[in-house]
């Protein structure tokens, strides 16, 4: 199983070609979409560059929790409810999301706190269950 720094390499690379720009440009803080300005179609290219890369399938929902941000009992007037807290929580329970709060804009949750790190952080753990199921 790779480290957790060859990991970040791989996602990183992965990033970068597919946004088309320079690694250098990419760190673990870095948005997906506040600083990368990533769209809709790269995050479909770049899941499918991880995929390959590591040879698992990623269920995009699991890592972007799209379904939560349009459930009314998450969301209200746009802004995280405390079920919509306990939701997102459960669902990237692979990765810390210390700024996470009720009351919390979704679009800023969206734009903002989906990071690299987020990313990695799945990824870790994604082969961490790979490799427990198979030992």
């Amino acid at each position: 199983m790779p480290t957790r720094e060859e990991i970040s390499e791989i996602v990183i690379g992965s990033l970068a070609e597919t946004l088309g720009i320079e690694r250098n440009r990419i760190s673990l803080d870095s948005a997906l979409v506040a600083d990368l300005q990533a769209e809709s179609i790269d995050f479909l290219d770049f899941i499918f560059r991880l995929e390959d890369a590591f040879n698992i399938e990623i269920d995009r929902d699991e890592l972007f929790p799209n379904e939560i941000a349009r459930d009314p009992n998450a969301v209200q007037q746009n802004l995280i409810t405390e079920e919509g807290v306990e939701q997102i929580r459960r669902r990237l329970s692979f990765t810390d999301l210390p700024s996470l709060r009720a009351g919390m804009d979704i679009k800023t949750f969206m734009t903002e706190m989906l990071t690299v790190r987020v990313v990695v952080d799945y990824i870790q753990s994604k082969l961490n269950q790979s490799t427990a199921l198979a030992g």
